[in-house]
């Protein structure tokens, strides 16, 4: 699962490469921290693995922060998505409650579950040194990418604000000035799996150009079945392209252009169930069944768009670097829905368009590598603009297939006519710089400093129909209204306007005792933007203004390699002060439903350890293996209705959502030597997650479809590698025993006992071809 790729052959992929992160292409710079890592002197020893997490060509022994890199090259072979690749990576977790279109990533508790399309996520997400701040950008299929690489930890200095809680950077394979050559990957698997990848990279013009072309097609039905339409609900139809071109007119200037487009397409929720007793004390009393059924007459649909383009540029200057990222990306969602669920049918109807522009732009100055004194220094620049438009409809029929006996205030609905929009723009400036200096052979020392000026603004409007009957078709256009009288009193527009300005700091020491222990005590402090609530339901007073949430750390761990280089061991442990803390309450609406709106208020301490493992204890053997242990409390949070501002309960002492107190991995693969020069892999992993809740509040056993219990999931696979090392065929099986185990809950209205629950993927299969020319 991690990268396993010699620290020459990576460097030099790298230098020959280049763009990963911004870092200069044909004069990629190593880390100069302390001593050289010593070289493996055991027959079996482990590769080295080599990251850009600090924007240096490092081996990821030698940088001071908690940090894993992920090999994906596997993934489609095994039939993973984004969720599967974090088992690994201790306190991380990137659950896919909303389908592919948007995981949610938590690292360390520290998450957000507002789901606004402002909303601005603590984990700072980037491809190939591109900040995506929509939080439906990166959500794509995994395909052609070098690696991913988790940082956990605030990361204000080098990444800036939204990295309390950590950054994920994807990178993608760059084009090499190689020969032409080719891979495909083609796979099927139950639930009409069909995976279809393909790449081909190489020089195309002499010794200065090189380009690179890859795609991406993945296909799902999905696991829910819809007892009205008969239909399975929650598939996938995911696609993507990427263009790369590599330009090194000399040897002291490069330049990369990427293009890359993707759409995702989904039918109905992957998992989503609206369980409850309805009508209680009546004779049409029901009780929703178990399983993965869906009772809802319309299926909810969403499409996603995204394309960009980004420029990196590298230019010598004597010893020193200077690089520019220029970057463009649009995203555009369209989602359909509505429909209710059994026992009774409301026509309910709603349309959501949003549109994200972003414009990005970064300079980097990079001192040279071997000197005692190393430093970078950049300037950030960064402009959103989004516009949102969404309806919901209610027609004067409203109910249908109603049971008899219902209460006669179910029999009818209130009709009604909603529509928000509202345009939300957003830019950033910050400088940055960090400072390294080796104090001795032994002693290191790095300190960096960021400044943020951030200005957001709002212009939200809100129209509003009580009473309105509808021609047949179009619920959600204006036009379509027959007689609808005036607009309710709520109804509407209100601005608003915000300017924020932060330091973010971080300061490292560092200890080597040996050329394989090496020891750093990390203190950084960082934040999340502030923001609007723009998710307002029927009441406009709730578009308010939140403060920007901080995070102080302290973290202490150790780096090692033991056993002549086949044992790596990494551990830490960390303390954390987390302030004005922006979460997102849910509060039920009459007829179901929940509004989701952000506030301030809250206070925790957050503390944990981590551990990793990667061992090959004997030629044919490989291990991996972590253990997270995490402990997250509120320490002051009282409640307060986001509508009305009245306190509800306190939820001090309640535990950070998604953050469960123990999780661990383990995986072990065996290779098999065949006659001819063949190769059978066999491999597991088993993976237990603890107790997690959902919600802030209701962490009592009354309410248990908003929490998950512990579990364990087993994964299997079997890959035949043939003698030329050109064709491989896997075989898996993903939750091997099937369990069912919820990624999400929420309360569904006012009534008691009735919830939203989304499950994670039941057993999956499949077997995949892969081969390169």
């Amino acid at each position: 699962m991690f990268k396993d790729t010699p620290i020459a052959r990576a460097a030099a992929l790298a230098i020959a490469s280049g763009g990963l992160l911004g870092t200069p292409h044909a004069f990629a710079q190593e880390g100069g921290a302390l001593a050289e890592r010593a070289e493996p002197t055991a027959p079996n020893a482990l590769e080295r693995v080599t990251v850009t997490s600090q924007f240096r060509v490092q081996d990821i022994q030698l940088v001071p922060i908690a940090v894993t890199a992920i090999d994906t090259k596997s993934a489609a072979d095994q039939g993973l998505r984004l969720h599967d690749l974090f088992k690994f990576v201790p306190n991380a977790a990137a659950q896919n409650p909303d389908n592919e279109a948007r995981p949610r990533i938590y690292i360390r508790g520290i998450g957000t579950g507002d789901v606004s399309a402002s909303t601005v996520l603590p984990v700072g997400v980037y491809a190939d040194g591109v900040y995506l701040n929509s939080p439906t950008a990166y959500g794509g299929g995994l395909f052609d990418l070098e690696r991913v690489e988790v940082l956990r930890g605030p990361q204000g200095t080098l990444y800036g604000k939204n990295t309390t809680a950590g950054a994920i950077n994807f990178i993608s394979r760059k084009p090499e000035f190689k020969p032409a050559s080719a891979e495909a990957t083609v796979g099927f698997g139950s639930n009409g799996q069909r995976t279809f990848q393909g790449a081909w990279g190489g020089v195309v013009a002499g010794d200065w150009l090189a380009a690179r072309v890859a795609f991406n097609s993945d296909q799902r039905d999905g696991f829910n079945t819809n007892t009205w339409t008969g239909k399975q609900e929650g598939g996938v139809d995911n696609t993507g392209y990427r263009v790369q071109l590599l330009a090194r007119p000399s040897d002291s200037f490069d330049a990369l252009l990427k293009l890359h487009t993707r759409k995702l397409g989904d039918i109905g929720s992957n998992g989503s169930l609206v369980l409850g007793t309805y009508y209680p004390g009546t004779p049409a009393q029901y009780t929703r069944p178990d399983g993965r059924i869906t009772e809802g007459r319309i299926a909810n649909t969403q499409v996603i768009k995204t394309e960009g383009a980004s420029l990196t540029l590298n230019q010598r200057i004597g010893q020193h670097v200077l690089t520019s990222i220029t970057a463009h990306d649009v995203t555009d969602s369209n989602a359909l829905g509505g429909g209710g669920t059994a026992p009774y049918e409301t026509e309910i109807r709603s349309k959501t368009d949003n549109a994200w522009r972003q414009t990005t732009q970064e300079f980097r100055l990079t001192s040279p590598k071997d000197e005692r004194l190393r430093w970078i220094a950049g300037y950030h620049y960064f402009r959103e603009h989004l516009g949102s438009d969404a309806v919901a409809a209610r027609y004067q029929a409203a109910l249908v297939n109603l049971p008899t006996g219902a209460p006669a205030a179910q029999s009818a609905a209130n009709p009604a006519y909603r529509s928000t929009n509202y345009v939300h723009n957003n830019t950033s400036h910050a400088v940055f710089g960090s400072v390294s200096y080796d104090v001795s052979d032994d002693f290191s020392i790095t300190g960096g400093l960021r400044w943020t000026q951030e200005k957001k603004d709002l212009d939200i409007r809100l129209l509003q129909y009580n009473l309105a009957n509808f021609n047949t078709g179009n619920f959600w256009e204006l036009t379509s209204l027959v007689n609808p009288g005036t607009p309710a009193t709520n109804s509407g527009s209100r601005q608003l306007a915000s300017t924020w300005k932060n330091w973010t700091w971080d300061l490292t020491p560092e200890y080597q005792f040996s050329s394989t222990l090496r020891s750093y005590l990390r203190l950084a402090r960082g934040f999340r933007s502030g923001a609007f609530n723009v998710g307002i339901g029927s009441n406009l007073d709730t578009a308010t203004s939140v403060k920007p949430e901080y995070v102080d750390s302290v973290e202490a761990g150790l780096k090692s390699e033991w056993l002549g280089g086949r044992l790596v061991v990494n551990a830490n442990v960390f303390h954390y002060n987390y302030t004005d803390i922006q979460t997102n309450l849910l509060t039920p609406v009459a007829g179901g439903g929940v509004v989701s709106a952000l506030a301030n208020g809250p206070k925790a301490k957050v503390d944990g350890a981590e551990l990793e493992l990667d061992a090959r204890p004997a030629p044919d053997w490989r291990l991996h293996y972590s253990l997270a242990l995490l402990n997250g409390r509120y320490t002051d949070f009282v409640n307060r209705n986001p509508l009305t501002q009245v306190v509800s309960s306190d939820s001090t002492g309640n535990r950070l959502v998604r953050s469960p107190r123990v999780t661990t991995a383990l995986g072990l693969d065996h290779t098999f030597r065949l006659d001819g020069g063949g190769r059978l892999i066999a491999g597991a992993d088993v993976n237990y997650r603890g107790k997690e809740y959902f919600t802030v509040d209701r962490q009592t056993d009354a309410d248990k479809p908003l929490a998950n219990e512990a579990f364990t999931l087993v994964n299997l696979r079997l890959v035949y590698v043939a003698p030329s090392q050109r064709v491989r065929i896997t075989g898996y099986v993903n939750n091997a025993t099937d369990k069912l185990y919820q990624v999400h809950g929420r309360p569904n209205g006012t009534g008691v006992g009735n919830y939203v629950v989304t499950y994670g993927n039941p057993r999956t299969y499949g077997v995949s071809a892969s081969t390169t020319f």
